[in-house]
């Protein structure tokens, strides 16, 4: 039936493998499974964050056109970069 519904287009990738998945958990082992996933949507969560602050920050100092201008003034032999 998953198979099914999967090749029909009735279910994704991913809902297929939660379905796949559930057939070997018990309930003894389901706190465990949210305790990980929480910690690793945690994560995620950080590192999305992080990643925004530092855009926010490289913006605010506009160092990608400090950057670029260096580049163009700098002299390098043999290659150089063009705008």
């Amino acid at each position: 039936m998953d198979r099914r519904m999967f090749l029909g287009g009735t279910m994704i990738p991913t809902e297929a493998s939660v379905v796949a998945v559930n057939r070997e958990i018990s309930w003894s082992q389901l706190p465990e499974i949210l305790i990980q996933s929480a910690a690793v949507t945690g994560t995620v969560g950080l590192l999305l964050a992080t990643a925004g602050v530092i855009s926010w920050f490289l913006t605010v100092q506009q160092l990608p056109t400090m950057l670029i201008r260096l580049m163009t003034i700098v002299p390098l032999q043999g290659t150089a970069f063009r705008t």
